[in-house]
């Protein structure tokens, strides 16, 4: 883990990288049943600039129940540490949190397969980080996936992964 005061820096770097992945990007940005097909994001940085239609918070984000039909993505560090025998190994967790309106989750990708938003969601989210080194953050490990219910109509999951930096 970087020092506290390069936790922006951090999480503009993780921005960053979710802006690099285009399939990512559609999943959160296009409410259409099959994202994948629509014309790539010219400026990813729309998810989260764009105040009125912003898909991606640097905090934990919660939709109302009755905000309109839409999918988020969350990202928050936590867990910080030193390590006990090595000052200088700092491990520490980002967590992504998915939040999916219901009636979004169901995707059509043209084939007669079950893909559901989230899945995907989580699915670029791995290859993005996972076994991945993140500048100021060094390797990134998977930690864990969970399901989780925000309120009646969003739902999705928790994804967390571990961070390994040697300083």
């Amino acid at each position: 883990m970087a020092h506290f005061e390069d936790l922006d820096l951090n999480i503009q770097t993780i921005f960053d990288k979710i802006y690099n992945n285009q399939n990512l990007c559609k999943l959160l940005f296009y409410d259409d049943d099959n994202p994948s097909v629509m014309p790539d994001i010219v400026s990813p940085s729309i998810l989260y600039t764009n105040i009125e239609k912003q898909k991606l918070f640097p905090y934990g984000f919660t939709p109302d129940l009755t905000d309109e039909y839409k999918s988020t993505l969350s990202v928050v560090f936590s867990d910080f540490r030193t390590g006990r025998d090595n000052i200088l190994f700092k491990p520490g967790k980002v967590s992504f949190i998915i939040c999916v309106h219901t009636y979004l989750w169901q995707l059509n990708l043209g084939d007669s397969k079950i893909h559901l938003r989230p899945n995907a969601i989580l699915h670029e989210l791995d290859k993005t980080f996972n076994w991945q080194r993140t500048l100021g953050l060094g390797k990134n490990i998977m930690d864990y996936a969970k399901p989780i219910q925000f309120n009646k109509n969003f739902h999705g999951y928790v994804y967390c992964i571990n961070w390994v930096d040697f300083t």
